[in-house]
């Protein structure tokens, strides 16, 4: 997903849920509006969908994603909220949303067993640098739709 995201210009960073997910974040400057912005996120969404099927599945119901990744573009819709980064989560063992590099990804980290605010160990905050620090935000000033690029340069 990175090099996808990086093959239309969009840096992206990844970081855990606080539960058993990921978030793929991308900044962007706000040159289009909410609406703008969630329609070309689904459209990445279906590009992934419709090449690798099999891994892949914008579709929310949970039958739907069962051993697929979930790529859900509906939070970027205004009101939609996500958690921030080192924020505790409101469950058992009250787990932290963590920054990640995207080598600890490529690994297989397993999200729900990283940092947890119960337990009494550093947090990775003081070892590694806030999520997107010093990150550009890209100029996503296209209508959503096929970027530039070849919709084959998205997705390979």
């Amino acid at each position: 997903m990175r090099e996808a995201l990086l093959g239309i210009g969009l840096q992206s960073f990844v970081k855990t849920t606080g539960g058993k997910g990921l978030h793929v974040v991308v900044p962007v400057m706000p040159k289009l509006g909410w609406d703008a912005i969630k329609e070309f996120s689904r459209w990445v969404a279906e590009r992934f969908v419709a090449h690798y099927p099999d891994r892949f599945t914008a579709n929310m119901a949970k039958r739907a994603r069962a051993g697929r990744i979930f790529i859900d573009y509906l939070r970027n819709t205004r009101g939609a909220t996500a958690v921030g980064a080192y924020s505790a989560r409101a469950r058992a063992g009250a787990p932290v949303a963590t920054p990640l590099a995207w080598e600890e990804v490529e690994k297989g980290v397993k999200p729900g067993r990283l940092y947890r605010a119960d337990r009494a160990r550093p947090p990775r905050q003081a070892q590694r640098r806030p999520l997107g620090r010093n990150a550009q935000a890209a100029p996503v000033d296209q209508r959503p739709g096929p970027p530039r690029k070849s919709g084959s340069e998205l997705i390979e």
